[in-house]
């Protein structure tokens, strides 16, 4: 049965449901993070993801085609940090001490 768009008490209960449901899945989320970035294996995946983001190195393309997909990647990278010094901050520096030791 379709949803009546007059209904905006069944509207409001609807939109509680998605965002419960939306709260319950971004904990999850961070319950995940913390758990790879709580093992050396997952911080070197981590770090990996964001090497391969370029966010380590300034973009060696001319072409304005490789600039925008090296852009896109970097954004993607970006994210990533984000989460992790948004989540568990305390790892990002374990991670870069974890880098410099493995080099």
């Amino acid at each position: 049965m379709e949803a009546d768009p007059t209904d905006l008490d069944a509207a409001e209960v609807a939109k509680r449901l998605s965002d419960a449901e939306k709260a319950k899945r971004r904990e999850r989320e961070i319950a995940d993070f913390r758990w790879l970035m709580q093992d050396a294996r997952g911080r070197r995946i981590v770090w990996r993801l964001m090497e391969a983001a370029h966010l380590f190195r300034e973009s060696g393309s001319n072409d304005p085609m490789d600039l925008a997909v090296e852009k896109g990647e970097r954004r993607q990278g970006l994210s990533l940090l984000n989460e992790v010094l948004r989540i568990c901050p305390e790892h990002w520096l374990t991670m870069v001490k974890d880098q410099r030791l493995s080099e």
